[in-house]
């Protein structure tokens, strides 16, 4: 968000919108994936399930476009203040269904006027500074929960969490807005879930609007173990499946 390209968040939204999020689910990764409007699963208690999929709207982002003084150019990319729609898109390289995902989204902007340059890199470079410091464009990437199974997401979306301004946090979109940093206070002081339910529903309705990061798809991993072995619980909210280790046993 600190990218010129990016400090509206209409362009932001506008730039989602344009998106075809689950043609992306269904043909590249057939359909396995489940679509979320959220940093949260679709099955997460804290969902905010009141939520739209407002993609895909090529009609409707152009417009949002050209509204927010981002006008297309004699070379069909859109500009402002003499500042081009053009930027990078990253990722992790060798992954055949990022790569394929990178060219549909390409594609997709490329019919509202927006040049997107794929540009990846080893995992050692993405998850380097060029990630912690803010250095990228724009990035396609996982992100694993950032505490377990809470819908608590201080880290990434909270202002005093960006590690290029203040050396802490994960919020490497550099996003700033006081009444999200207010809710996510509030978020973790409150005991009931009812309650909470609410504070992270408006937290996920706010950047549903202004699209820090665009929400693709809720990602799914499976595991083999020996019929002997039991106790596994599968969960979609921890980083492996070996979270509740001290409940496995031998049959």
């Amino acid at each position: 968000c600190g990218k010129p390209q990016f400090r509206d968040a209409k362009v932001r939204k506008a730039l989602y919108i344009a998106l075809e999020m689950q043609k992306s689910i269904d043909d590249v990764y057939f359909g396995t994936y489940k679509r979320t409007l959220s940093y949260l699963q679709p099955t997460h208690w804290a969902y905010d399930t009141a939520l739209r999929d407002p993609t895909p709207d090529p009609e409707l982002a152009a417009r949002m476009l050209d509204e927010a003084g981002w006008r297309v150019g004699a070379d069909g990319v859109r500009e402002k203040d003499g500042v081009k729609m053009q930027f990078t898109m990253s990722t992790t390289a060798g992954v055949p269904s990022r790569q394929n995902t990178q060219a549909l989204f390409q594609q997709n902007w490329k019919r509202i006027g927006v040049a997107m340059e794929i540009r990846n890199f080893p995992a050692s470079v993405v998850w380097g500074e060029y990630t912690t410091k803010s250095q990228y464009d724009t990035e396609l990437v996982a992100w694993e929960p950032t505490v377990g199974m809470d819908p608590d997401y201080t880290a990434r979306a909270h202002s005093k969490q960006i590690p290029v301004k203040y050396g802490v946090g994960s919020n490497y979109s550099q996003y700033e807005n006081a009444e999200v940093d207010g809710l996510l206070e509030l978020g973790v002081t409150q005991t009931d879930q009812a309650a909470r339910k609410k504070t992270y529903a408006r937290i996920q309705e706010i950047l549903a609007d202004e699209v820090p990061f665009a929400p693709q798809a809720g990602t799914y991993q499976g595991n083999l173990k020996k019929k002997q072995l039991t106790g596994i619980k599968p969960t979609g909210y921890t980083v492996n499946c070996a979270w509740n280790l001290y409940e496995w046993s031998w049959a």
